[in-house]
């Protein structure tokens, strides 16, 4: 009895110890499997920061190439903008040569006027100066008149005078005495016609004679000096005449000399001059209101030139950008596959989540074991 008892309690002890072994093994068992669950652990926590990067990357990608076509419609539109900048400026440059022909058509324009102008003003006081000179040629032609007139009247006093002094003379010869003349002794022909009876005699025929003399003398010495007065004047205003018809040209010097015919000299009129002058001034106001064309199509040009060249910059500038986009667009494409690679292609987390309650189930497990085979 006491045999069979001791060889329960060893069999008991045997059982006891085969239990806790047993309970030993699932200890380690849960230990070893916990490791591998720990270790796939950190595996997919770190696939799991892989997929949020990857995630992440994901959006960034998106973005990035939202951001690469909206730059590339934009350059689109940019380049667009350019080329009708271009276009514009292009319709807006001067003409080769324009700028100097508009100017040098311009300038002349004005000289042309300022020479009608200057030609009409000739022209009138051409008009004036033959207007004096035909005065001037009546007075001319009176004060000849005149002193021919003064001129005979002198001249014939003096003969008057001396048929007088002849007939006087003769009344004092006497037969046989010296002529107080010649000295004859003889006189064959005396004078015998008396112009006009001698008042008070002899000497008083003699003073009224020296009055006459004097008077008539001095109306024709009066009438020349007036003759040649005229005559300086008509000279002058002559000379003046053909000056200015010299000054005008070919076109007014077709009359000849001007000097005794100023008045008919051939020249514009003051009509054809004034209607130069009109048709010279409009002339210059087309030219200028052409010059003025100019400047506002310089200006034009310059705005239209500026508009292109910050076109221009404006499509450099989202050209540089767009390229920038691309890159980063590459860089966070290659990212994305590198971190989509190394996620595994899927979301870590539900595998995470049960291998973490795995291994609290498996620890709880093995901590059960290890307590039982202590006891």
């Amino acid at each position: 009895a006491t045999l069979a008892r001791r060889e329960a309690g060893l069999s008991a002890l045997r059982e006891g110890a085969a239990a806790a072994e047993a309970r030993r093994a699932e200890a380690a068992a849960a230990d070893v499997e916990r490791a591998g669950i720990d270790r796939e652990l950190g595996e997919l926590e770190r696939a799991l920061e892989a997929w949020k990067k990857a995630a992440a990357a994901g959006e960034a990608l998106s973005k990035a190439r939202s951001e690469a076509q909206g730059l590339g419609e934009g350059l689109a539109g940019a380049s667009e903008e350019e080329s009708a900048a271009l276009a514009s400026a292009n319709a807006a440059a001067l003409a080769p040569n324009e700028e100097e022909d508009v100017s040098r058509s311009w300038q002349e324009a004005n000289l042309a006027f300022e020479a009608a102008k200057a030609r009409e003003s000739l022209v009138v006081r051409l008009d004036s100066l033959r207007r004096e000179a035909a005065v001037l040629g009546q007075e001319m032609k009176d004060a000849q008149e005149a002193a021919a007139r003064a001129d005979a009247a002198f001249a014939a006093f003096r003969v008057d005078r001396d048929r007088e002094a002849a007939a006087l003379l003769a009344g004092e010869l006497l037969p046989g005495e010296p002529c107080p003349v010649c000295g004859s002794r003889e006189h064959p022909s005396p004078a015998t016609d008396l112009v006009r009876p001698a008042p008070l005699g002899a000497a008083g025929a003699e003073g009224h004679g020296a009055e006459e003399e004097k008077r008539l003398g001095k109306e024709r010495d009066a009438a020349l000096a007036r003759r040649a007065s005229v005559a300086a004047a008509l000279a002058a205003k002559n000379s003046d005449l053909e000056a200015a018809l010299r000054e005008l040209g070919p076109a007014g010097a077709d009359g000849g000399s001007a000097a005794g015919e100023g008045a008919g000299l051939a020249a514009p009129s003051a009509e054809e001059a004034r209607a130069g002058r009109e048709r010279a001034g409009a002339a210059a106001s087309s030219a200028a209101e052409r010059f003025r064309g100019l400047n506002e199509k310089r200006r034009a040009w310059k705005a239209a030139a500026e508009a292109y060249e910050a076109a221009r910059l404006r499509r450099e500038g989202i050209q540089k950008s767009l390229a920038e986009a691309q890159s980063r667009l590459a860089a966070v494409e290659a990212e994305a596959a590198a971190a989509m690679a190394h996620s595994g292609g899927a979301d870590p987390a539900p595998r995470l989540a049960a291998l973490r309650a795995r291994r609290a189930a498996v620890e709880a497990a093995g901590s059960a074991a290890a307590a039982a085979a202590e006891t």
